[in-house]
């Protein structure tokens, strides 16, 4: 999306890369059939040096459009974070912290309790 805060040729890869997310069922992935991703703008503030961006998804049959945060990083550092994220959903669950204050968090199939390793 021209304006957005991300110039031509890096829209492009970054769409060809959100492209790439996996689709199907589970936490992380699109719902299926996705027909388009789109940058629509960078947001600023991020601590960790990566890239936080608008996103919007269009997808299904018929077509609605989502809107979605996704955040570009390097992988060990972005495999850290989500696990340290599942930790916190599944220590909120655990302490009742579930229902209005999270009412659009899932947890997956498994939860573990073991705190998340330290960076």
């Amino acid at each position: 999306m021209p304006g957005c805060g991300v110039d031509d040729g890096e829209r492009a890869e970054i769409e060809w890369v959100l492209s790439r997310i996996a689709v199907g069922e589970g936490p992380g992935r699109l719902v299926p059939p996705v027909h388009r991703v789109e940058v629509v703008r960078l947001i600023t503030g991020g601590r960790s040096g990566a890239q936080v961006l608008e996103v919007r998804v269009q997808r299904g049959a018929p077509e609605v459009t989502e809107w979605h945060v996704a955040k570009l990083q390097d992988a060990s550092a972005a495999r850290a974070e989500w696990t340290a994220y599942h930790w916190f959903l599944a220590k909120a669950v655990m302490c009742g912290m579930s229902g209005s204050r999270h009412p659009r968090r899932r947890v997956g199939n498994t939860m573990t309790m073991s705190p998340p390793p330290r960076q």
